[in-house]
């Protein structure tokens, strides 16, 4: 879509960066993220990563989204790295050779692409990016409204 991250996209607004530090050290602060760190190869290429993810099913998508998050945002794994990143996999119980293959299977890539196209055609053109029902909400600072409107309307 276009977007990049905003220490990118706002490094020549003053102050800006520094007030969004902030912002994401309160946020970091609230939740008990002591563990998080910036990764240094942040921006990163996550396309292998989300083909991965594509290729897998239920309780196994979630399980590869528990290993990488802290592996990525607290011991700073480089996502480029693929033995790093199999090494991840491995741990976790994944056969880390064979999520690899399907990242060049051209089913999975497609998959890949239409789930993309489908979320920018419904407004996504960033992350984080949640939905409830049609409403989008963008933003990690909007999940105190998505609880407010989940709570608003007995779901859970």
């Amino acid at each position: 879509t276009g977007n990049a991250p905003p220490f990118i996209r706002d490094a020549e607004v003053k102050g800006k960066n520094a007030y969004a530090s902030l912002e994401m050290q309160r946020f970091i602060k609230k939740h008990g993220l002591t563990r998080f760190r910036m990764n240094p190869k942040f921006p990163f290429n996550p396309v292998n990563l989300l083909r991965m993810l594509v290729s897998l099913e239920g309780d196994d998508r979630i399980r590869f989204i528990e290993a990488l998050n802290p592996a990525i945002w607290e011991q700073e794994l480089d996502v480029a790295d693929a033995g790093a990143v199999a090494a991840v996999l491995t741990d976790a119980g994944f056969d880390a050779e064979a999520l690899a293959a399907r990242t060049q299977d051209p089913a999975i890539k497609q998959a890949l692409i239409d789930n993309t196209e489908r979320a920018v055609e419904r407004g996504t053109f960033g992350i984080p990016t949640f939905y409830v029902g049609d409403e989008m909400f963008f933003g990690k600072e909007r999940l105190g409204q998505i609880e407010e409107m989940l709570a608003d309307s007995g779901s859970h």
